[in-house]
């Protein structure tokens, strides 16, 4: 239990809310706390269509990017451990964005904005690393993953709680 906050009564026996203790101040006029903030952000519904069409472009867009990928040139190559880092990042953010997207969900829109975005890193990275030689086929990526990146951004201002 927080600090300074003591259990309602009156609610049942499995369900405890928490109201401000004695001599804890009220909160500003308007102001609420960071998680019913957070909540009324990333928990608020999408429109049906424009989720469905942001799901699809992901499948679609994502899909090609990888497709277009050649077979690596040193498969034997080290992988750098911040590469893992932004890898596991990806495939996160394609699960949570898969879901929430699925689910109606504004934070299906911030899982799929933080995988657009190591996707980008990975392709630029592939390059720089010599796991693959540059060639057209790196451009098709980064234009694929950028537009990627590009569609869950205009979801992401479409979307916003106003």
């Amino acid at each position: 239990m927080e600090p300074g906050m003591e259990p309602a009564s009156g609610m049942g026996d499995n369900v405890t809310v928490l109201r401000p203790g004695p001599g804890v101040p009220d909160a500003p006029h308007g102001a609420i706390s960071w998680r019913a903030g957070w909540r009324a952000r990333w928990l608020s519904p999408v429109d049906p269509p424009l989720a469905f069409a942001i799901f699809t472009a992901g499948v679609v867009l994502v899909g090609l990017a990888r497709f277009l990928q050649p077979p690596a040139v040193h498969p034997d190559a080290g992988v750098p451990l911040w590469m893992l880092a932004v890898d596991t990042s990806v495939w996160g953010g394609l699960c949570i964005g898969g879901i929430g997207l699925v689910r109606f969900r504004r934070i299906g829109l911030l899982g799929a904005a933080v995988a657009a975005g190591g996707l980008i890193v990975e392709s630029a990275a592939c390059i720089l690393t010599g796991h693959h030689t540059f060639g057209v086929w790196w451009l098709g990526q980064i234009a694929c993953v950028s537009a990627f990146a590009g569609v869950v951004h205009a979801g992401m201002r479409i979307s916003a709680p106003r």
